[in-house]
């Protein structure tokens, strides 16, 4: 009997909760780029080759976006909308065309005009355009299939259980996968990129940026996945596969009945309290909510309310929409972050009207300070909702007081406009202020004297803090192991507004990294708000450890200078 090679362990950014177990599978476009017309075809047949491969790339696609906004809401099927209407875009099939007229066979024409449009975007200096770059990748991908013929996705669903690996992947992808695939891992991407996100609205765990994956892993290999940790291990043996195999059994079934009931404080071992919250993004995530026990939700996006509309929702539909999501969490509390529109989430045109460059530029509050008329309707809906049940409301991307004392001022002349039945019960709406630019963090002082609470939001102010691109992989690295200039601008702001007696929640993506957790439960933070998928592992984490021993952990962090110390010290101090 031959021996076997021991396991290696690959490590990579948990972008999806969940443990995947399975044969590792390789996921290849390559063979589909090849131009494959044989002889010299003309450039009208050929021309019209295209034409018929991007249309049913089209109706592929528009398929796929209308499955998933009915599973999943408009966010998710939005993101196949978008791609679908990329593919009639004038110029872009304009320089195909042309390019074909020039003797190109389609496939060659397509791969040219996608790769000049994304690497246009990624030269940008604009991180969500960078991001976005791979789009046309993914639209390059989708004609070339229906050009080919073939589908890399045809032949998985005969492999049994899978783990599949690629250097990257689509969303639509994503959507069609079989359901014999149990965990993805791929050599690059990010947490925000849209197969991400699909991934985890559709409980895939996945693994990114792990860059030697092709040249290490084996087709055919045994291969165990942690969504969570990170962490990949190839030529797994049958024991440690059946170890994972019951620890994920045990995940999915919850904890028992009688150790988590709704609403249950969360305790260090010393009895130090860390809330648990929820981010929430689409209604029907309400229906499940319970299933992991939040005692509230920390961050509502109420921006997805608006996102994906075909035309301006009314007062009253907005309020009806908002009320349901305050009366279904009663009595647990709501925070509800005013629309965060900009960057990645650009304003529906049927808001606002033809608006000019500038306003495209601004991003959080001041774009609402730009927009008074939808702004004053917008907080009228969750004031009036605030009679339902227990409400919130927290402005986000405030740089400073300025700009802070300005929409409390709106909020305050909003509330004195509403009549008296339809007020809100005096005090009964605290107001707070999204910490995510370096400049609000450095103000935390002031800002904490006429604030009620602070939400960290960490993706922001990390990639704001360091000036590196959400796409860049060092990022990868830097939302792993808490690098000491963030770990110090989240302590100043905790200390800052335990002065003047506010509490602080940390709602990035931070909040639910298993080796962080514990420094940031000694830094004094109040709550962890994330996504319903991390709450489970959050939950055990601090029950687990005490705040006398997070307190040194970490005292210890902040005298560290270096990312690489940090990771050492991180990894030696954590079992995760």
């Amino acid at each position: 009997m031959a021996p076997t090679s021991p396991p290696t362990i690959l490590k990579g950014l948990g972008v999806s909760e969940g443990i995947g177990t399975g044969h590792f599978a390789i996921f290849s476009r390559s063979v589909q780029k090849v131009p494959t017309p044989s002889g010299a075809p003309s450039e009208q047949s050929e021309i019209l080759r295209y034409r018929q491969a991007r249309d049913e790339a089209e109706k592929r696609l528009s398929r796929a976006a209308a499955q998933l906004t009915r599973e999943l809401g408009p966010q998710q099927g939005g993101i196949l909308g978008a791609h679908a209407l990329m593919l009639k875009d004038a110029l872009f099939n304009q320089e195909i065309e042309l390019l074909i007229q020039k003797g190109k066979t389609a496939e060659a024409a397509v791969e040219m005009v996608s790769q000049k449009l994304a690497d246009r975007l990624s030269a940008g200096p604009n991180s969500y355009l960078n991001e976005r770059s791979s789009d046309f990748q993914n639209i390059a991908d989708e004609i070339i299939q229906e050009l080919s013929g073939v589908s890399p996705l045809s032949l998985l669903s005969e492999l049994g259980e899978i783990i599949l690996g690629a250097r990257e992947i689509g969303p639509a992808d994503i959507v069609e996968l079989p359901s014999n695939v149990k965990g993805l891992v791929l050599e690059t991407g990010s947490a925000t990129t849209h197969a991400t996100i699909l991934a985890r609205s559709l409980r895939i765990p996945m693994v990114v940026g792990v860059g030697e994956l092709l040249k290490s892993a084996k087709e055919g290999e045994n291969v165990v996945l942690d969504g969570g940790s990170g962490q990949v291990i190839l030529a797994a043996g049958m024991e440690l596969i059946e170890t994972h195999r019951k620890h994920l059994a045990q995940s999915s079934s919850g904890p028992a009945p009688d150790s988590i009931m709704q609403g249950d404080p969360v305790l260090t071992r010393d009895g130090r309290r860390v809330k648990i919250l929820a981010n929430v993004t689409l209604m029907r995530e309400l229906e499940n909510l319970d299933d992991c026990h939040p005692e509230g939700i920390g961050l509502f996006r109420t921006e997805f309310l608006f996102l994906h509309q075909t035309s301006m929702p009314s007062e009253e539909e907005q309020f009806e929409r908002i009320r349901r999501v305050v009366e279904a969490l009663s009595p647990r509390r709501v925070v509800f972050r005013t629309v965060d529109f900009g960057a990645d989430k650009p304003a529906p045109p049927h808001l606002t009207g033809a608006s000019n460059q500038a306003s495209h530029d601004l991003r959080g509050i001041r774009w609402c300070l730009e927009h008074l008329d939808f702004f004053r309707a917008h907080l009228r809906t969750i004031l009036r909702a605030s009679r339902f049940g227990s409400v919130a409301i927290m402005f986000p991307m405030v740089p400073g007081l300025e700009i802070f004392r300005k929409a409390k001022a709106v909020l305050q002349e909003t509330i004195a406009s509403l009549p008296l039945d339809e007020r809100p019960r005096e005090n009964s709406v605290p107001l707070g202020v999204m910490i995510e630019v370096p400049s609000a963090a450095l103000m935390a002082s002031g800002l904490a004297r006429e604030a009620d609470f602070f939400s960290i939001g960490t993706n922001d102010l990390l990639q704001y803090t360091v000036g590196l691109d959400r796409q860049d992989p060092t990022m990868i690295m830097l939302n792993t192991f808490l690098p000491p200039s963030l770990l110090r601008l989240i302590h100043f702001v905790v200390e800052e507004a335990h002065k003047k007696g506010k509490p602080t929640t940390i709602c990035g993506e931070l909040a639910h990294v298993p080796i962080v957790i514990p420094v940031l439960v000694g830094l004094g933070i109040d709550a962890l708000s994330m996504e319903t998928s991390w709450i489970p592992r959050a939950r055990s984490i601090i029950q687990s450890v005490s705040f006398e021993e997070c307190s040194l952990l970490a005292k210890q962090a902040l005298e560290i200078e270096t990312l690489a110390e940090m990771k050492n010290l991180l990894e030696k101090a954590s079992p995760y």
